[in-house]
């Protein structure tokens, strides 16, 4: 599994991988930077009233942020084991059925300001974006999908 694999096998794959994609292995970086600036645009337009609405039954605006922070924290978590050459363990992989985690994690991320929760998101958001260490991960392999995004 490519998880264990150390980052400089990583970043021989990323070159196998970089060739057979034609140099497009950068793609998402683009589209990572418009849509953070499309959340910034758009956190910086809702009122705490805004943030506070429900989405569904479950979620507030700020909770669907704050949950986007979580996983993309989890994201980062990851490129960080990378930028210090560790390798990916068995538990660094995500489950396959992430629900409980989701539903354990929905009542803390409720608990946070709803402006608070949407800064921490951009924040994350921001410290994600154009992170070269993510190349490794982000070359076009399905295994990797838990890190995307």
């Amino acid at each position: 599994m490519l998880w264990f694999l150390s980052r400089s096998r990583l970043q021989r794959r990323l070159r196998a991988d970089n060739a057979k994609l034609g140099g497009m292995e950068r793609s998402y970086a683009a589209d990572n930077a418009r849509e953070l600036e499309r959340l910034r645009a758009l956190v910086s337009k809702l009122s705490d009233q805004d943030l506070g609405s429900m989405v569904n039954e479950y979620w507030t605006v700020a909770g669907v942020l704050g949950h986007m922070a979580f996983w993309d924290g989890r994201a980062l978590f990851l490129a960080r084991k990378l930028q210090r050459d560790e390798a990916f363990t068995a538990s660094d992989t995500e489950p396959e059925n992430v629900d409980w985690i989701n539903d354990s994690t929905r009542p803390l991320i409720h608990a946070i300001p709803p402006r608070q929760a949407a800064e921490v998101a951009l924040r994350i958001g921001m410290l994600l974006d154009d992170r070269p260490e993510l190349d490794c991960l982000l070359a076009g392999d399905p295994t990797h999908r838990w890190l995307v995004r």
